[in-house]
């Protein structure tokens, strides 16, 4: 795998997706460690992790979950992964999953079965609007700036992301 942006460009004909995708994630260069977990009969969720945020990787992990139940991904009796699959998913201790997965038994967003696994208990979560659009808001800087130091336009940025949209939305459809 080449180790720089410039590697990648002169090697092949990659577009801006792919570009971003591989310097993004190559173990030198990646600041986000992602997970994509199905639990069974349940909408796909995904664990993002930024390493460079300064948030703890546990409250990253809480503020995701309570994040999927307010929207509407996860659903009473859903249940989560476990702390061993998701700490290898992640990379990271399995410690830091189980303090998650404890912080939010005390808060009663989850309910562990012993023997069973973890699931998602009855209690409501709400996120205003407010707090989407800053959620939204920092995904959004982090993404423009980091395309904006390989030297891509405002453009091309909405570009990519008008593609990328209409290929999701034809995922979706087919499915």
């Amino acid at each position: 795998m080449p180790y720089c942006a410039q590697d990648i460009l002169l090697k092949k004909n990659y577009g801006v997706a792919e570009i971003l995708d591989i310097v993004l994630m190559h173990p030198y260069n990646s600041t986000i460690k992602e997970t994509h977990v199905k639990p069974e009969g349940e909408s796909r969720l995904e664990f993002s992790l930024d390493m460079r945020s300064g948030v703890p990787f546990y409250k990253q992990i809480i503020f995701q979950v309570e994040m999927a139940i307010a929207d509407g991904r996860l659903e009473q009796g859903s249940q989560l992964p476990t702390v061993r699959s998701l700490a290898v998913d992640l990379s990271i201790n399995p410690n830091t999953v189980a303090r998650a997965y404890a912080e939010m038994e005390i808060r009663n967003v989850v309910v562990t079965q012993q023997g069973s696994g973890t699931f998602i208990s009855d209690k409501k979560i709400n996120l205003n609007a407010i707090e989407r659009e800053q959620v939204l808001s920092q995904i959004t800087k982090a993404y423009l700036t980091k395309a904006a130091s390989f030297g891509f336009s405002l453009e091309e940025i909405l570009t990519n992301i008008n593609d990328l949209g209409s290929e999701l939305k034809l995922k979706k459809e087919t499915v």
